[in-house]
Parts: C-alpha cells; structure tokens; sequence
C-alpha cells in the first residue's frame, strides 16, 4: 500500500494479514491469511486454487453460518476477524441463509473509517470535488 510515500524509502503497510479457515465441502479445513481490504472474489479464487473440487472458481461460492457473500464484499465489511471460518459451497447446492446485506449505518461507520485513512492523493480529489460541486467517493 502506497500511503502516499513519494522519497522512495520503504514504508511498511499499515494492513497486516491474518488467517481464517475456510471449510470445504468435504470437510477438510484450510487456513488461508487474508486481509480486511481483500475481496470475496479473491478469496474464492484463492479457496478454488487449494480445493480442487471446484470446475472453476465460478463454480463456488462462500458462506458465515449466518449469511451467504457476495462477491463483491471486502472481509473488512463483512467483519471477518482472525480465526472466523467461511464454508466453500457448490453453487448448485442451495442454501436457506439470507445475502449479507450492509446496514445504512455499518456504510456509514466504513466510509468514516476510510477517510481517516486517506493519502494525498485522496486529499486532493477530495478538494476537487468540493470546488467542483461533486460527490467525493
């Protein structure tokens, strides 16, 4: 992660990585590091690469015990803290669990939390924005 460092000098990342089990459908776990910016998408395609069972990594899908993800989720906005475990499913298995859905209030606290850790360049596109009447994202 970039941070805005232009001197060259190697900065570490703020984002550290932390490993959750992910269960396949035959039982076996697997512990696989992740991190809270990462993607649904990406860690299916991860998860396809170890399983094996899997046609394609379209051919799967993840879930909590609660909820089944979307793809477009991050781990951070699910609240996938270390040692939680997701459960690699078949897409034709059906399942009775709900999509997880983000509340008004949860997008909210995200999008607070992320401007704290804004760079330069998102100061400066924000500013932008303002002077030219648009919504900064």
């Amino acid at each position: 992660d970039f941070s805005g460092n232009v001197s060259g000098d190697f900065v570490p990342s703020g984002q550290k990585s932390f490993p959750i089990n992910v269960v396949a459908p035959d039982g076996s776990v697997l512990q696989i590091k992740v991190m809270s910016r990462e993607a649904i998408s990406s860690l299916c395609l991860r998860a396809y690469q170890l399983i094996h069972e899997f046609k394609n990594a379209q051919a799967m899908y993840l879930e909590t015990k609660t909820h089944w993800l979307p793809i477009d989720s991050t781990i951070g906005e699910i609240g996938i803290k270390e040692g939680h475990t997701l459960y690699a499913r078949r897409i034709e298995d059906e399942t009775a669990l709900p999509m997880f859905k983000l509340s008004e209030e949860d997008k909210a606290r995200l999008l607070a939390e992320r401007r704290k850790q804004t760079n330069s360049r998102f100061v400066r596109l924000g500013k932008y924005a303002d002077t030219n009447g648009e919504k900064a994202s």
